[in-house]
């Protein structure tokens, strides 16, 4: 995640270097780019704000691109950060994803 969190502190301007020290802070252990060769068979369901400044959406094409296996992508127009938790259509979504992967029990 250390290339998501620099992009978001470039997107600061002048005044990201006051936040450089975060950016020490930020571990890639759990990153995409190292988890998912791992399980290559794992459909995997990007979901994004189309305006999204703390992860820049250029990361989820970076995703798409790496790991091209039963991924989806879908972008909520004009969502920043987060914005899956403000718009029912996409958790409807999710649950339908979670519903499709085999061993994974229902939400609901």
């Amino acid at each position: 995640y250390r290339s998501a969190a620099r992009d978001s502190l470039r997107a600061l301007g002048p005044f990201r270097f006051l936040l450089y020290p975060f950016l020490l802070t930020v571990s890639n252990e759990y990153s995409p780019a190292n988890v998912l060769p791992e399980f290559p068979e794992l459909p995997v369901l990007l979901l994004h704000g189309e305006v999204d400044r703390v992860v820049p959406i250029d990361h989820v094409f970076e995703i798409e691109r790496n790991f091209p296996y039963a991924v989806e992508r879908v972008v909520v127009p004009e969502g920043e950060h987060n914005a899956i938790f403000r718009h029912s259509r996409y958790q409807q979504r999710l649950i339908e994803f979670l519903a499709e992967v085999p061993g994974c029990a229902p939400l609901f």
